[in-house]
């Protein structure tokens, strides 16, 4: 049986009672309310229609996602009290608007065609009928009988007969679109169709083998934290649903890579509870923390449990499977325990990170076409107990043209002028694999070679080096001497204020040498990945012409 525990009444009465999980129960009321509405939001066309017409995702995806929070909520409600009648006409309510919807597809996910809405098959098209699927299992004697038809035919139509005739381009993806999509059309047909599941499973299982082959060796997840939560998140949770299905035959679990894999959350944290935020990373992200001590469950040995204050029940959307767990194995929970404050080499991704007491270096190479890519060869992040100081931007504003070759890098933080990085004549870092860095690590020192990471003939040499002690570190950056105008650029949300010889940053100093170049700073206006608009300060320092390198020292002061 699956997620046998699902099924028992003394569960779920735990549940309600235990003061353990108030605070999860707590959440999942607050999202209800934060959901619940008079009527149903309502999917209306022109809001469909306005992400082709200008790019705006927000308008659709708002009521969209709303509506599956609320399933999510409200079914949790139903299992946790199962004497309130209301929560039960509430949910039937919302499956049935959600069955109804034209389709599960995001518009940004498929072209405006009609066919397109009912034929292919996306992240969250999948995600809605693993939750539909599960919910319909768990409280099968409860829903009328309508209900769970309903939704087993809408599943069948959207679901499996679109899987079983057609392909999709994702399934040759390098991200989390594997995972997730995979995960969630395998656990739909576990649950509702087990006959031809196991028809489908070799090719599902290509899917999430494919995903493990898009992470580095080392397991660094290179499209940030929250990626990492969100598609391995699947990985794992459909690798778990799989074991029990196959009476343990089958377990992915058991694979070197996906213990690396496994341990790269504990190693994203810096001081003050700042993420590593490249790529469509966040500079504070959280964890979920049922996830991370399940892993600890399962690697004991290279997994930790991790403190109160950068973990949550829910790290990324409010969607069904993370939250049935969070519960379903609350009681692997352990006890929090102090982040180990160390050095982390991921030579694979082309990573460092330096931890020190009073602050920590994140130093990145890697190339200019990693999954959810930045054009960042060469950037770097400082943080402190007041969090990322000179700061990588992570994600912004998830629109059309956020994800369009044409104007990806035109957007501020995801080419390289929106990063700790030079601009050489003007010239910024190219986009595409071919445009990379050379990382390495000795004793104290973190190079850079990333001359590459700039077109051909813009610059012949540029090594950034980073001498570091437990007071701050030096940046050397040494260039072609024939490179007319170079442009150091520094990144920081917080008002910089220049002095002689150096800028105060938020207790940071940066110091520099006024012989050798000129300080300006002007202010972008940056829509974040919650679409808040943020000031972004850039210190750019100007090198003399005839200079071949220049040198910057960052201390860690009292102030």
């Amino acid at each position: 049986m699956l997620m046998k525990k699902a099924k028992d009444k003394q569960f779920w009465d735990k549940v309600r009672t235990d003061i353990a999980y108030q605070s999860v129960v707590d959440k999942i009321k607050e999202y209800y309310e934060t959901a619940r509405y008079e009527e149903i939001p309502t999917l209306k066309y022109h809001s469909r229609r306005s992400y082709y017409d200008n790019g705006n995702r927000s308008e659709f995806e708002g009521p969209y996602f709303r509506r599956r929070t609320y399933l999510s909520a409200v079914a949790l409600l139903v299992l946790i009290y199962p004497e309130k009648k209301d929560y039960l006409d509430e949910l039937q309510e919302i499956i049935w608007a959600i069955c109804e919807e034209y389709s599960w597809v995001l518009p940004a996910h498929c072209d405006d065609t009609l066919e397109a809405g009912v034929k292919h098959i996306d992240l969250f098209s999948a995600e809605t009928a693993f939750a539909l699927a599960e919910i319909s299992y768990v409280l099968e004697e409860r829903l009328d009988k309508v209900i769970s038809e309903k939704i087993k035919t809408e599943i069948e139509q959207r679901i499996l007969n679109n899987y079983e005739d057609g392909s999709f381009g994702w399934e040759e993806y390098t991200n989390n679109w594997l995972a997730v999509c995979g995960g969630n059309i395998g656990g739909a047909l576990m649950y509702l169709f087990p006959e031809q599941f196991q028809k489908l499973l070799p090719r599902i299982l290509a899917t999430m083998q494919r995903f493990l082959e898009a992470y580095p060796e080392d397991g660094t997840c290179l499209e940030g934290l929250a990626y990492w939560t969100y598609g391995f998140g699947n990985y794992v949770w459909f690798a778990d649903l799989l074991k029990q299905f196959t009476d343990g035959q089958i377990d992915l679990m058991k694979k070197e890579k996906v213990e690396k894999i496994s341990s790269y959350a504990q190693n994203n944290f810096l001081c003050g509870n700042a993420t590593v935020s490249y790529a469509d990373g966040r500079m504070n992200g959280k964890v979920n923390v049922v996830m991370q001590d399940y892993l600890s469950h399962i690697f004991p040995n290279s997994v930790h449990s991790l403190p109160t204050e950068v973990t949550e029940y829910q790290a990324v959307n409010v969607m069904w499977m993370t939250y049935f767990r969070s519960l379903y194995y609350f009681d692997l929970i352990k006890e929090p325990q102090t982040l180990l404050r160390q050095d982390i080499n991921l030579p694979d991704a082309g990573q460092v990170v330096i931890n020190r007491q009073n602050y920590s270096l994140a130093v990145k190479a890697g190339h200019n076409d990693e999954p959810h890519n930045h054009n960042d060869v060469g950037n770097f992040i400082v943080a402190t107990q007041k969090g990322q100081i000179f700061c990588d931007l992570g994600a912004g504003s998830y629109t059309r043209q956020y994800f369009e070759p044409e104007t990806r890098y035109n957007i501020f933080c995801n080419g390289s002028q929106g990063h700790n990085v030079p601009i050489i004549d003007g010239n910024y870092q190219k986009e595409g694999k071919e445009y990379f860095g050379i990382i390495s690590h000795s004793e104290n020192v973190i190079t850079v070679e990333m001359a590459s990471a700039y077109e051909v003939g813009v610059v012949d040499k540029l090594t950034r080096k980073f001498i570091y002690d437990n007071r701050g570190f030096k940046l050397i950056d040494c260039f072609s001497s024939d490179s007319q105008n170079v442009i150091e650029r520094f990144l920081t949300l917080y008002t910089p204020t220049i002095q002689v010889n150096r800028v105060i940053v938020n207790g940071v100093a940066l110091k520099f040498d006024a012989k050798k170049v000129c300080v300006n700073v002007s202010q972008v206006k940056h829509e974040n990945h919650d679409r808040n608009i943020d000031t972004v300060y850039c210190i750019d320092f100007e090198v003399r012409h005839e200079l071949d390198n220049v040198e910057f020292e960052f201390e860690i002061t009292k102030e």
